[in-house]
């Protein structure tokens, strides 16, 4: 298994997930009339990014296995 690319690839995906919570963040205030403005509600929406991150991890070390085993 080439663990540099599937750690690579989960890397950019929470660099993605992080940097796309922002603006979505904003405009959930926007529609909600919710303060985004403190540090502990930015990091909640960062978890999503984490999440993308942890999923596309765990699809790409399937793949790889499945590809090993088939």
């Amino acid at each position: 298994m080439n663990w540099t690319n599937i750690l690579e690839r989960a890397g950019w995906t929470a660099v993605q997930g992080g940097l796309s919570a922002i603006p979505v963040a904003q405009v959930t205030a926007a529609i909600t009339d919710v303060d985004i403005s403190s540090m502990e509600q930015l990091a909640l929406v960062g978890l999503g990014g984490a999440v993308a991150s942890l999923l596309s991890f765990i699809k790409t070390v399937a793949q790889a296995r499945l590809k090993e085993l088939g």
